[in-house]
């Protein structure tokens, strides 16, 4: 079966396709998203809405199995409780943007200096995305939180939720999770997103200092896929058609 990765994220194309080299059982084929194609809008409340959201609406522009994937960061602390998760959240990819949208919100939150955390904001708008997100929320923590970060207390998780769309009677989901710390400063040149400042315990790195191949033996989008494979196998007459 042939699907198209419906994003634009090259990290997370690079990801899939490594994933895809150790299974040699099952007839699948991943392709890019056309890079004439617009962005879908991410306009759920939760990983799993977002992921299906997506899939579908890049279905229905090409009319080919989808594979989707809205995953991110959950830190775990009172003031990031949402109503079903923590943010980052679904807003990871946007957080600096969410923050500044909000502004008041998080103002209050963190007892947070209006002027100066405005000016700190604009120091970083013209930054990287992943490079701003990153910054920001440290920022955020080490406001309230700063003891705690450095000693590796602020407990944190990569959330990942699959959308495999054939059609809109035939679709997959899955979920994969890794659990991690939240480290004080940026390490290491590897991954992309929250990776330098995701720290697992196991190998004592941040995501950003391992190898890819080691990435995707624990990370949250290797345990998504994974599920999603082994739910394709349970359906594999489906995949024939």
């Amino acid at each position: 079966m042939e699907v198209i990765l419906g994003t634009k994220n090259k990290g997370k194309l690079k990801e899939f396709l490594k994933l895809l080299e150790n299974l040699k059982e099952i007839n699948l084929k991943i392709f890019p998203l056309p890079e004439n194609i617009k962005d879908a809008r991410e306009e759920g409340n939760s990983f799993l809405e977002n992921a299906y959201l997506k899939a579908k609406a890049y279905f229905e522009i090409l009319k080919k199995s989808i594979l989707s994937d809205d995953s991110g960061l959950e830190v775990y602390i009172p003031e990031f409780k949402m109503s079903s998760y923590y943010l980052p959240g679904i807003y990871s990819s946007r957080f600096f943007e969410f923050v500044k949208e909000n502004l008041s919100l998080f103002l209050g939150k963190f007892s947070l200096n209006e002027k100066e955390f405005i000016n700190f904001l604009s120091s970083i708008e013209n930054m990287d995305k992943d490079k701003r997100n990153i910054k920001v929320l440290l920022k955020l923590l080490e406001s309230k939180y700063k003891e705690d970060l450095k000693k590796l207390k602020i407990k944190a998780a990569f959330v990942s939720y699959l959308c495999l769309y054939r059609n809109e009677n035939f679709f997959i989901f899955s979920r994969g999770k890794v659990e991690g710390r939240i480290y004080f400063e940026e390490r290491g040149e590897r991954g992309f997103g929250y990776d330098p400042i995701f720290f697992y315990e196991d190998f004592q790195k941040t995501f950003a200092e391992i190898s890819l191949e080691e990435k995707n033996k624990i990370s949250h989008r290797g345990k998504a896929f994974l599920n999603l494979i082994n739910n394709l196998k349970e359906v594999k007459h489906e995949l024939e058609r």
